[in-house]
């Protein structure tokens, strides 16, 4: 995971971000960063929500745009654990909701544990903005989630990789509810669970694609909570998004 989508994932979880403002003595030379890319944002994306839906403020003070986090407090932890790998090495984790748009589209977005009432609102504000700009109906949906959380249990003992295990369990809610609803097209904002489920063609992920002897296609970009805290990852998404929205289109011509 490059440094970008990594920053934007820790702060969808809450996790502030700390990095030292002087040379460390005897410390290995820091790699090559983007970090500059985020002091000045860029030019407003496609995808938009009224301020309910703003990024995060800037921590006061800090002309970087970078937010500090003193050395005492509890959460220099839980950085410290994520950029070590803590989270491989405790396992897969990640909880889901899933939404039936309507009989063409449904939607499951990866949300961070622990997250609170108010960002879930801040989520649905931009699902509705994304839903708009692709031109889908959403008038008629509740917005009421099924949800799908891993590991299935605590004590699970796993007989492969927990990250194809996390893809069979995963991809066997996906059949099921296609089953139920029977959509043609999924659209899933991903944190963790991208990597496990883009495919490779020619030696590249796919974020568009269909399944095989499966009769809807699947189109994955960033989380919604990830656009809030880094509303720069809209431009992206509304990239990976036109093949859907192009499919979409042409049903209602």
């Amino acid at each position: 995971m490059d440094e970008f989508k990594r920053q934007a994932y820790l702060s969808a979880m809450g996790i502030q971000l700390y990095y030292p403002r002087s040379a460390l003595v005897g410390a290995k030379a820091s790699p090559a960063s983007h970090l500059a890319s985020l002091v000045t944002p860029p030019p407003s994306a496609a995808l938009t929500v009224d301020g309910e839906g703003a990024a995060p403020q800037r921590a006061p003070g800090n002309n970087e745009g970078i937010m500090l986090e003193p050395e005492n407090e509890p959460g220099k932890e839980r950085e410290r654990e994520a950029e070590s790998g803590g989270e491989s090495q405790a396992g897969l984790k990640f909880e889901l909701c899933y939404y039936k748009i309507n009989a063409e589209l449904a939607v499951i977005d990866e949300i961070p544990h622990h997250s609170g009432e108010k960002s879930h609102s801040h989520s649905l504000a931009l699902l509705r903005a994304i839903l708009l700009a692709l031109g889908v109906d959403g008038k008629d949906c509740q917005f009421k989630p099924v949800t799908f959380s891993w590991p299935l249990a605590a004590a699970l003992e796993m007989k492969s990789e927990p990250a194809l295990e996390a893809r069979k369990a995963l991809l066997g809610f996906i059949k099921k509810r296609q089953e139920i609803d029977l959509f043609r097209n999924l659209l899933i904002f991903a944190g963790q669970i991208d990597e496990i489920l883009m495919l490779a063609e020619g030696g590249e992920e796919a974020r568009d694609y269909q399944f095989a002897n499966c009769s809807y296609y699947v189109t994955i970009t960033s989380s919604l909570r990830s656009m809030l805290a880094y509303p720069m990852l809209k431009r992206d998404t509304w990239h990976h998004l036109q093949p859907l929205r192009q499919r979409l289109a042409g049903l209602g011509e």
